[in-house]
């Protein structure tokens, strides 16, 4: 790999992983629900030259807009709202891998590989060790809402696989365009204040959900589908291990997050099983 493309897929990761730091901030100041249909709603202005239609395949890139742009974003920010460590979040996160691993087994008949079965188990041990953190006890909700926002976004990535040569812009020009005004609607139903929120925000605020919505989007995702281009998914694969790496020091840094032996313990678990399933299988979809 150039060292132009190795500085671009460290900058991918440092973006993802800051990701967690951002929303966690910018919902200090607004309503989670509302958050994600401002993130959407500012996307979609940005991605409209992608929004096109894609004959024979619009129902399916709809239940990706459902399931990945409200089901999954909205337990993401939940979780990310609900919790006192935001660092055992996004360890906890990457347990997409291997849900989506035991997916693809049991949905489309995919090969059950050992050493993907001994990384899925690790990961999920891992888990399970980050949840019995004393830190983590009042937290079990939010533990609960990222083991479903990982379990929804590797149903996303099962629906993705069978699209047919759509470009990822369009996919999430769609997304951004679906998703935006069912969660200005359940914000309505379920949250108060909205516009008080939006109101009293400060520029920091608004400056996360920016970055969320436009650097996490344009730089994020569009660096690495720039580095498919060029590179095969399993060379770009275990570099995605950075993520939650930045995502921690990230917490830890400037958030206040503790660093206790149980996340350290359970969060190298579940690099070790994400690690385990990315050799295995040569392949992860990228991270929202």
């Amino acid at each position: 790999m150039s060292i132009p493309h190795l500085f671009l897929i460290v900058l991918v990761n440092l973006v993802w992983g800051s990701l967690f730091v951002m929303a966690t901030l910018g919902l200090n100041q607004f309503p989670p629900l509302l958050f994600t249909a401002l993130r959407f709603g500012l996307l979609s202005v940005v991605l409209i030259p992608f929004l096109r239609i894609v004959p024979g395949q619009m129902k399916r890139i709809g239940a990706i807009s459902m399931v990945m742009g409200i089901a999954m974003y909205v337990t993401l920010y939940l979780a990310l709202a609900w919790t006192n460590s935001t660092a055992a979040i996004a360890m906890a996160g990457q347990i997409e891998v291997p849900i989506a691993v035991l997916l693809g087994i049991f949905l489309l008949g995919e090969r059950a590989n050992p050493l993907r079965m001994i990384g899925t188990g690790a990961a999920f041990a891992g888990v399970m060790v980050i949840g019995f953190d004393p830190v983590m006890l009042d937290d079990l909700p939010a533990l609960g809402m990222i083991t479903l926002s990982a379990g929804f976004y590797a149903t996303a990535m099962i629906l993705v696989r069978n699209l047919d040569n759509v470009s990822p812009f369009v996919i999430n020009a769609w997304m951004a365009a679906i998703s935006t005004v069912p969660l200005l609607l359940l914000s309505y139903i379920f949250e108060s204040d909205q516009w008080a929120a939006a109101f009293n925000a400060n520029m920091w605020g608004w400056g996360t959900l920016f970055y969320s919505a436009f650097v996490g989007s344009l730089i994020g995702h569009g660096g690495m589908y720039y580095l498919l281009r060029f590179y095969p998914v399993g060379m770009i694969a275990p570099f995605t291990l950075l993520t939650p790496l930045f995502a921690v020091s990230g917490s830890v840094l400037f958030l206040g997050d503790s660093l206790t032996l149980a996340l350290i313990v359970g969060g190298l678990m579940v690099l070790a099983g994400v690690a385990s399933v990315n050799l295995a299988t040569g392949t992860k979809e990228p991270s929202p």
